[in-house]
């Protein structure tokens, strides 16, 4: 099992695209599990403790997307080119996710 996992790794750090296609199914996974929250609820499988974890989980959301725009900038990508895929200006994805050197 061990032999795998450390396969399995150096196929990912050696190729790119399959650490997006990860990362894509990654992304897509969780986003199906919390849109099934509203049948959650519906059932009443939620208590309160679950709408805390929730709300933890937009924190964690936001430096994740902070990360990867300062990152893909980094990469050389545009503040602009990021803001138009966040669906905000420019100027707010910069002030945003933009290091304080770059302010």
């Amino acid at each position: 099992m061990a032999c795998d996992v450390m396969t399995e790794r150096s196929v990912f750090a050696e190729n790119p695209k399959h650490r997006r296609k990860t990362v894509a199914h990654t992304i897509s996974a969780i986003g199906s599990l919390i849109r099934s929250q509203p049948k959650r609820i519906a059932r009443g499988e939620v208590d309160i403790v679950d709408l805390g974890r929730l709300a933890g989980l937009r924190l964690t959301l936001e430096e994740s997307i902070g990360e990867m725009a300062r990152g893909l900038h980094a990469d050389g990508y545009s503040w602009a080119e990021i803001a138009r895929v966040l669906n905000v200006t420019k100027q707010e994805a910069h002030r945003r996710y933009g290091t304080k050197k770059e302010t």
